[in-house]
Order: C-alpha cells, then structure tokens, then sequence
C-alpha cells in the first residue's frame, strides 16, 4: 500500500479538527459577548434598582447570600456579588443594612469607605444586589447598641446588648436596591 494513502485518514482528521476550531468564537468574540450580556442585564436591572456606589461589573453573576457560608470557611475573605433581602437598615444615614443568611444568623452590610448610602427609610424586604467583600469580623458592644439606636429599637433591648458578636460582615462597593 502507497504510503500517501496511509497518511490520508490522518491527514483528514487533522485538516477537520483545524476547519472546526476555526468556526469557534475567538477572545475577541467572547469579550464582546460578555460585555453585551452585561449591558443587557444593566438595562434589565436599570428598570428594577436604583444604583449606589460603584457600578456592579459582575451584576449577572450574582449568587444567593447563603452561598457566602459555604464557601467563607475556607477563605479569610471573599470577593463576590450576591442577592439577598434586607432584614433591617440604618434610619438615620443609611449607612449600612442587614441580611438573613442560611442558618438565621444576620450579615451586616457596610459601605466602602463610607463613599454612597442606601436611602433613609424602611427598606425591609426589598432585594438588594451587592458587589465588595464578605469577611468574619467581631462587632463590640457599643456598635452592636448604636446599630440598634440607628434602626429604631426600644431602648430596654438596647441596654440587653451585653456581648459582642462574630458574624459574617460585607463591606459592598457598589450596590443595586430594589425599587
């Protein structure tokens, strides 16, 4: 047998596998495929949220809250963009809100380097999507009271603070609140 023909079922494979990875998007293509898909979800989201702070650059790529507990055991600190309903907010700045996690416990949102604010009213129930970094952090006594003075509490479970709490904290560099 010639041995043009051996190499020819070969030669075949190779010249199709080439032809097909030629059909397939390059990095180019996918950078704007992604940049659409972003700019899609913004209008999306433009219609739902109001913004604060930086723009969410990773706005489709939001997970649920609870996920934060599965994967921060392993971690000092996660960057992430997570959805999650608000469970309580400052009434007086709006410098910060908290979240229910999984297991009941609250998060505790802050906003980076006190640069924006979530508007001063109720926001209880409404869906906020936010973009920073989820730590484990210790809250004292005196900022667990003035976080219950700020949101409004009796003042005899005020003075029942006698206990610091560890808890996951986030601080968001940018924020989408339901409107």
């Amino acid at each position: 047998m010639n041995k043009g023909i051996k190499l020819l079922p070969a030669i075949a494979f190779f010249t199709s596998m080439l032809a097909l990875s030629a059909c397939g998007p390059n990095e180019k293509q996918i950078a704007q495929q992604k940049a659409d898909s972003l700019a899609r979800a913004q209008a999306e989201y433009a219609a739902k949220y109001e913004y604060f702070g930086d723009s969410l650059t990773t706005l489709t790529e939001a997970v649920p809250v609870d996920e934060i507990q599965a994967q921060l055991p392993a971690k000092d600190s996660l960057l992430t963009t997570v959805k999650a309903n608000i469970t309580g907010s400052c009434q007086n700045k709006g410098c910060w809100a908290t979240v229910k996690l999984a297991d009941n416990q609250e998060m505790t949102v802050r906003f980076k380097d006190y640069g924006f604010f979530l508007p001063v009213k109720d926001l209880k129930g409404r869906e906020l999507v936010m973009q920073g970094k989820a730590f484990r952090d210790t809250t004292s006594v005196a900022d667990l009271k003035e976080q219950a003075a700020d949101a409004g509490l009796p003042k005899a479970e005020i003075e029942a603070i006698k206990e610091p709490r560890v808890e996951i904290a986030f601080e968001a560099s940018g924020v989408a609140l339901q409107k």
